[in-house]
C-alpha cells in the first residue's frame, strides 16, 4: 500500500493518496479482467499475476498496454472527480455489453494531486 507523508499537506492527504493509488490499481486489474474474460484479445495476449492475493490477467501486449496506459494518464490527475468507469463492447457498431466500475470518493479538495510526493 502506498502512502506518502508530505510536509504541510492537509491531514487527510496521506489517506486520500493511498485511496487514489488503490483505485487506479483496481481499475487496471478490472479493465484487464474484462478484456480477458470477454475474449476481446487472444488468450496469449495475457499472463496471470497475483494482485491483492488474487490471480489477475495482465496484458503482455505492448500495443494493448500503451492504449490502457494512455487512458490512465488522461484520468490520473482527476481520479477524485470520477464516479464510474464504463466499458462498452460493440458488436457490428452497436453497443452489446457494458461493464461498470463505480467509485464513491470522499469529497475533498486535496484529492487531486495538488501536492507532490
Amino acid at each position: 500500500m502506498n502512502s506518502y507523508k508530505i510536509k504541510g499537506a492537509p491531514q487527510d492527504f496521506v489517506y486520500l493518496k493511498t485511496l487514489r493509488d488503490d483505485f487506479l490499481n483496481l481499475a487496471h486489474s478490472w479493465i484487464y479482467s474484462v478484456l480477458f474474460y470477454q475474449q476481446l484479445y487472444p488468450q496469449s495476449t495475457f499472463e496471470f499475476r497475483t494482485t491483492y492475493g488474487v490471480q489477475i490477467p495482465v496484458s503482455v501486449s505492448q500495443k494493448v498496454n500503451n492504449y490502457i496506459e494512455g487512458f490512465f494518464k488522461e484520468i490520473e490527475n482527476n481520479v477524485g472527480a470520477i464516479n464510474k468507469l464504463e466499458i462498452l463492447i460493440y458488436d457490428n457498431g452497436i453497443p452489446n455489453t457494458n461493464f461498470v466500475l463505480l467509485a464513491d470518493f470522499p469529497e475533498t479538495q486535496c484529492f487531486n494531486n495538488r501536492h507532490q510526493k
